[in-house]
């Protein structure tokens, strides 16, 4: 059985999430660390922690960015 534990880390001012996916007795833990352009939101991210997860890794799917970035990110990308 899987687990699922949704993963915040916040200092004074920022606040930043992650997703925490735990198979039963997992290899090792695989971090995937979202920056500008991608986030553990995005499918193909959340395709390949499944593969992991089905082979017994654990996965931390964690971005970088605050949401506030990410917004001003995506809105930067629609410039390009």
């Amino acid at each position: 059985m899987e687990r699922q534990v949704s993963i915040s880390i916040t200092n004074t001012t920022e606040q930043l999430e992650g997703a925490l996916s735990i198979p039963d007795n997992p290899k090792g833990l695989i971090i995937f660390a979202h920056g500008s352009g991608s986030s553990g939101t995005s499918i193909r991210n959340q395709i390949v922690a499944r593969i992991l997860n089905e082979n017994r890794f654990a996965t931390l799917l964690f971005d970088l960015l605050t949401k506030e970035e990410q917004e001003l990110d995506i809105r930067a990308q629609s410039f390009i």
